[in-house]
């Protein structure tokens, strides 16, 4: 087994959404060389009865949380995290509302996490005002994939300026497309 430290990526799901619809999206980062956390929301994730879209002003804050808890396992001397986590190698990544969050930890000033180095949006919707300003200087570099056909969050309606745009792809480019060995099919 190899020791790390190793880059970590903290996923956001989207609305409704829990970490399990994201499994081979997952898996492949983790076995590309990634320590992979994904979270789930305690007030949008799949199993409840009564989500609260709401919520998403509070999950910047959730998502960096989560990673500082992340960085004091492996800071630990001994433990399953001990060393793993890289913390000058740090990114989030999320899926729709979960794009908005990952967006917002990495660019707003709202709740910017300076410890993110890189941040991968899909299919992010209308990022939404938090009390910040998206992209103050020293923004970490930021890709942002949205499908061609995706009628939830339709190209237009992001606001990340440019962004790599699949074809034909619906709501979830990248991820409801996966194989099961956790990449594109063709």
């Amino acid at each position: 087994m190899a020791r790390g430290p190793f880059p970590l990526v903290m996923f956001a799901p989207g609305y409704v959404q829990c970490r399990s619809s994201y499994t081979a999206l997952l898996h492949a980062w983790a076995s590309a060389g990634y320590v992979v956390a994904a979270v789930e929301f305690p007030r949008t994730h799949c199993r409840l009865s009564a989500p609260d879209e709401a919520d998403l002003s509070n999950q910047p804050a959730d998502l960096s949380f989560v990673i500082s808890r992340l960085l004091a396992a492996s800071s630990r001397s001994v433990g399953p995290l001990s060393g793993l986590i890289d913390p000058a190698k740090i990114a989030v990544a999320g899926h729709s509302d979960g794009g908005d969050t990952a967006a917002a930890v990495a660019a707003d000033t709202c709740c910017r996490d300076r410890r993110v180095s890189a941040a991968l949006i899909l299919s992010g919707a209308e990022w939404p005002p938090l009390g910040g300003r998206y992209f103050p200087a020293g923004t970490p570099p930021m890709l942002v994939v949205q499908g061609t056909d995706d009628t939830w969050n339709p190209p237009l309606s992001g606001q990340a300026g440019q962004a790599s745009a699949l074809e034909t792809a619906g709501h979830v480019p990248g991820v409801a497309e996966l194989g099961r060995d956790g990449r594109l099919p063709g």
